[in-house]
């Protein structure tokens, strides 16, 4: 999971490659979110989330997050290049 304020939105298409396996984008602003599969190694640019699956809900706490920000100009998964240097 990313924050994200510039760029495009991403719908979530498949890709993959030799280092991350499957990988599936998603970013609706203000989040961006990446689904991986074959791949048991983070992705260390991202906010891994996938342990929320076993919060108990009944039991409120705080939760702190820190969370990279990154632009989706290229439609590629995982580019987070800026403006000026995707249009080179």
């Amino acid at each position: 999971m990313y924050l994200n304020d510039e760029g495009q939105i991403k719908n979530g298409n498949w890709t993959f490659d030799n280092i991350n396996g499957g990988i599936c984008e998603f970013v609706f602003p203000p989040f961006g979110f990446v689904l991986n599969i074959g791949n048991q190694n983070p992705i260390l640019e991202l906010s891994e989330i996938s342990t929320f699956k076993f919060f108990d809900s009944s039991n409120f706490t705080e939760v702190s997050l820190i969370l990279n920000k990154y632009p989706t100009y290229s439609p590629i998964p995982l580019d987070f290049r800026d403006k000026e240097t995707f249009i080179k």
